[in-house]
């Protein structure tokens, strides 16, 4: 039986942890849980203020002292992992876990840098925060001794970015079955309107404008509404493009409680992934896209390359050119022809990305490394 000691500051409850340790519950391992989340109350450190992080990062150097105490005592472990956004954790952790000749797994997931330059441009590359980001980053490559990220096209980007010798090796995100599943027809809100869901952060990596667009163009199909949930970045130039536009067939809420989402996805009849040209959503799968395939609703996405790898057999997928909402109104009104009941049957065949599936991933990883 293999201990795997999870080392982090981060919130585990992310849904790209929460997934792989519900998935390694079922296999036979031992967890050691290391972890004081001094960053719970942010999902993503690329969203913080600068006093924010200097509150932080005080915080955070507490913290380092009581884990490195505790890890020192820590029972016998046969590997380290970091979880995401552990950038900072890892050369902390990476001397400790050499005095105890122990191999140090950092799952990257995302690319920090890449976030902030190229998916959001909060920062050129040419400044010097990006440039120490990137350099972080690039030390962090170099110290761990497996590093994950989450699709083939995303490792060989991150390959590419940083002049890596060799890919990250992949694990998946999947979806939490227990989380997300079909509900029985009875649990569902019975409606004569077609009702088309988007949800996660408002990001450019999203193009949500161009959901608005399509919107925008079936106003006249007065059965089709859409919910557009989540915040961030490109919230407010979202709100005003569909106050510009006077759009009435789009309802926005900026949160749902977590545990609701599976209930809003069953009483949806389309999922929409991302549809932005760039490279982080090119080279990605979203977490919605699994998780909305897991509850049996057919997803309308760019045909990116991180869909073709992992999705693209599945028939609820739909694919669309980058940013074409006349390409998405069609996939939309295609979809709305087709039987709900023959998309859910299909569905429950053909998808397989659940928490067992990253489980076992990842543990074939570290089988494959000699771990």
């Amino acid at each position: 039986m293999k201990t795997i000691l999870i080392w982090s500051t981060s919130d585990t409850s992310h849904v790209r942890m929460s997934n792989l340790l519900a998935g390694l519950k079922n296999e036979p391992v031992k967890i050691i849980d290391l972890t004081i989340p001094v960053w719970k109350a942010e999902q993503n450190k690329a969203i913080l203020g600068v006093l924010s992080i200097f509150w932080r990062m005080l915080h955070l150097l507490f913290t380092y002292l009581i884990l490195t105490v505790r890890y020192l005592f820590a029972p016998k472990h046969d590997l380290v992992l970091v979880p995401y956004m552990g950038q900072i954790d890892l050369l902390v952790i990476k001397p400790l876990a050499w005095l105890r000749r122990k191999p140090v797994v950092w799952d990257i997931y995302i690319s920090l840098y890449d976030t902030v330059v190229f998916d959001r441009k909060s920062i050129s590359k040419s400044n010097l925060v990006a440039k120490l980001i990137y350099c972080l980053e690039w030390i962090n490559f170099k110290l761990a001794d497996i590093t994950i990220a989450d699709t083939e096209p995303h490792a060989r980007y991150m390959k590419e970015l940083f002049n890596l010798k060799k890919e990250p090796h992949v694990v998946h995100i999947g979806a939490n079955s227990k989380e997300f599943y079909p509900m029985k027809k009875e649990l569902k809100i019975p409606t004569d309107k077609f009702s088309v869901l988007f949800y996660g952060n408002l990001s450019p990596m999203h193009g949500v404008e161009t959901i608005i667009q399509a919107a925008a163009l079936l106003a006249d199909e007065t059965e089709i509404e859409f919910l557009i949930i989540g915040e961030g970045q490109s919230s407010k130039s979202i709100d005003d493009l569909i106050a510009e536009k006077q759009i009435k067939n789009v309802t926005r809420k900026s949160h749902v409680p977590y545990a609701d989402l599976n209930k809003i996805i069953n009483d949806s009849d389309i999922g929409l992934g991302v549809f932005a040209d760039n490279p982080k959503g090119n080279n990605v799968v979203p977490n919605k896209a699994y998780q909305m395939l897991a509850a049996g609703i057919p997803i309308i996405t760019a045909d990116t390359v991180g869909m073709r790898e992992v999705l693209i057999h599945n028939p609820l997928v739909k694919v669309v050119p980058f940013e074409d909402e006349n390409a998405l109104v069609n996939a939309i009104l295609q979809l709305k022809q087709e039987p709900k009941n023959d998309r859910t049957e299909r569905n429950l065949k053909a998808f397989s990305v659940t928490e067992k599936t990253v489980a076992r991933q990842f543990l074939k990883v570290i089988d494959d490394a000699g771990v």
